[in-house]
């Protein structure tokens, strides 16, 4: 029987891998919006303690989780649309392709509405259906436009970034009222009526949760809005390390080592610096939205890439091994393992199940995201070694086909 721990004809196992571990690092960061109210994501201020290790554990994640993992996802989805389209058997590509993201759009609004509104599918298929616009540029020419929705994002969050920043020390020097940011503390902050409601939402039944999912129509709109730049950008770089043969392997470890030590060296330090302009400012909710939303995103950019250079070294080194072979099959699996992960945390930590919600520290919290973590690197490889899909890949597969799709017999 063919094993999804040998290669198989059509699959780069080291896509798959990165794919793998973007995943499993996303539920770090996702963590924090099932247990926590939202802002406490961003800011430890808001939620979670301000003790010495709540501290650090927000600086680690703020260097090298938050948006970096993310980052790699978002990469490895622009190469995985890239390499579909280069690959497709079908007689349309174009038609399959968009067929793909619209159904991906609707597994997505599923997702947001029955499971976890911070879903990030729907961004991704918005975006999936721009990449084909993008296919036919070279290495350098993705790079570019790479670089050119990168700006674009800098320049838009960035003038809005400086009005709030302007309104912020406006009111330090006290010049305007402290309502002035008032809207930015209710978001991003610690506003003791919106920490409650969202508390008194989510320790709420499954339909109250829902309903209040429902009620916000234009939660889409403004994520596609404000993130959109950013995650074409970095989508776009994923297609161009892919045209570069970079999952292939092709790179010399002298060449992949330069890479992440550059990748490293250019984001950390502004990463470090933008961390230490929130301590000074004791978290404030404005410095902390634009450090996280806007500054950082360069710097996000380069760290993801220096870590993807990292994790090649490492699977061209252990490609055979165990924990490689498992992160693969978790990566082939990835739909259905994000998806999986929202379901676990919900039924730990809201109202209907556990309601563990606000309850916990940000210590614990960590604790908690290794169970659906251990769960997808536990499962995915014995599932793939019996089924050729996992099981919403099988499902996303069969609508974008219009019929159903072999599920029985080992991955291919």
């Amino acid at each position: 029987m063919t094993r999804i721990d040998s290669p198989q004809p059509g699959r780069i196992q080291s896509m798959d891998a990165v794919r793998g571990f973007a995943v499993a690092g996303i539920v770090l960061m996702n963590i924090f919006f099932f247990s926590m109210p939202s802002a406490a994501y961003f800011n430890p201020r808001a939620w979670g303690g301000m003790e010495t290790i709540d501290l650090g554990l927000w600086t680690a994640s703020f260097l090298f989780i938050e948006d970096k993992m993310r980052g790699l996802f978002a990469m490895l989805f622009g190469a995985s649309v890239l390499l579909m389209m280069e690959r497709s058997s079908h007689s349309a590509p174009l038609r399959q392709h968009y067929l793909r993201m619209a159904w991906l759009l609707m597994i997505g609004l599923a997702h947001a509405i029955l499971l976890a509104n911070n879903d990030i599918l729907r961004l991704y298929a918005i975006c999936g259906f721009m990449l084909p616009l993008f296919a036919g540029l070279s290495v350098r020419g993705l790079f570019i436009a790479s670089g050119l929705f990168l700006t674009v994002h800098m320049i838009a969050g960035g003038y809005v970034s400086a009005v709030w920043i302007t309104f912020y020390y406006d009111v330090q020097a006290g010049l305007v009222s402290p309502e002035s940011i008032a809207p930015a503390e209710r978001a991003f902050g610690a506003d003791p009526e919106a920490l409650d409601r969202q508390i008194t939402r989510n320790l709420g039944d499954y339909q109250s949760i829902v309903a209040a999912r429902i009620a916000n129509p234009l939660g889409l709109a403004f994520a596609a809005l404000v993130f959109l730049p950013v995650t074409l950008s970095t989508m776009l770089f994923g297609m161009g390390l892919y045209r570069a043969s970079f999952f292939a392997l092709d790179f010399s470890d002298r060449l992949l080592r330069k890479m992440a030590v550059l990748g490293f060296a250019l984001g950390l330090p502004v990463l470090a610096g933008l961390a230490f302009w929130n301590f000074t400012e004791e978290f404030a909710a404005v410095i902390v939205a634009s450090n996280a939303l806007v500054w950082s995103a360069p710097a996000d950019l380069a760290v993801s890439a220096g870590c993807a250079a990292l994790l090649m070294i490492l699977i061209r080194r252990t490609k055979t091994a165990d924990i490689v072979r498992r992160f693969a099959a978790a990566g082939r699996m990835a739909l259905t393992n994000y998806i999986a992960t929202s379901l676990i945390l919900g039924l730990i930590f809201f109202g209907y199940g556990g309601g563990l919600f606000s309850a916990i520290s940000r210590p614990k919290a960590y604790l908690f995201a290794l169970v659906p973590i251990g769960l997808m690197l536990g499962w995915s490889l014995p599932w793939l070694n019996r089924f050729r899909y996992g099981p919403i890949e099988w499902l996303w597969r069969s609508l974008a086909r219009g019929h159903m799709q072999q599920m029985k017999g080992p991955a291919q």
